[in-house]
């Protein structure tokens, strides 16, 4: 095997992946890399500060599509009001009051829940560059950016449950997973992917 693919595949199997715990992140002096950056700093902070401080976070990389750094969140928070709601007038007079408290919103997380408009939480760079907890205090700037790079499932149309379903079955990243450890081929894995994107559409069609 070549020593690159054996190299990805010791990334692959020491990483810490989506569904895994904090207390395994907390458990590992040097964590190689983390998919849910934040949450996870976050809960090492209170856990493990020792761990924590060696921790950094940094955006998305930038990739060679010309698109420029792009990236989705980890987890996507979408409200609707239905058609068929008891109180319509109700739903939509909550979800703008939830707007208008991004702050506390943003405050009871820890910074996990970051605003949709920034003028709600103005001073968000401030806080970033600043952070009460963060060892560096100035650790979490790297995010500063992020609601520019940050978006929606379903870029660049509306979210949408073909898009959720894909990303909450992590078909792309098990897409590349199954390249890295040399269980299929790049062809082989991009057909199946297709594949299973294709079945999700199609049940979604018939709802």
């Amino acid at each position: 095997m070549p020593k690159r693919s054996t190299k990805m595949r010791g990334l692959l199997n020491s990483s810490i992946g989506p569904r895994q715990g904090t207390s395994t992140l907390c458990s590992r002096a040097r964590p190689p890399a983390v998919s849910n950056g934040i949450s996870l700093l976050r809960t090492a902070e209170l856990q493990n500060p020792q761990v924590a401080s060696k921790i950094r976070i940094q955006p998305p990389l930038l990739g060679s599509t010309g698109t420029g750094v792009f990236g989705f969140p980890h987890v996507t928070n979408c409200s609707v009001v239905w058609n068929f709601a008891e109180n319509r007038e109700g739903a939509k007079q909550f979800l703008a009051d939830l707007i208008d408290n991004s702050k506390a919103i943003y405050e009871k997380s820890r910074g996990c829940n970051f605003p949709l408009y920034q003028k709600t939480v103005p001073d968000l760079i401030v806080r970033l560059e600043n952070d009460a907890t963060g060892d560096p205090p100035f650790k979490y700037k790297e995010l500063k950016d992020a609601l520019h790079w940050t978006h929606n499932l379903g870029f660049p149309g509306y979210a949408n449950p073909v898009s959720m379903e894909v990303f909450n079955k992590f078909v792309i990243p098990r897409m590349f997973i199954s390249v890295a450890k040399g269980e299929l081929s790049p062809e082989d894995a991009a057909r199946m992917a297709e594949a299973e994107i294709t079945k999700i559409a199609e049940k979604w069609k018939q709802v």
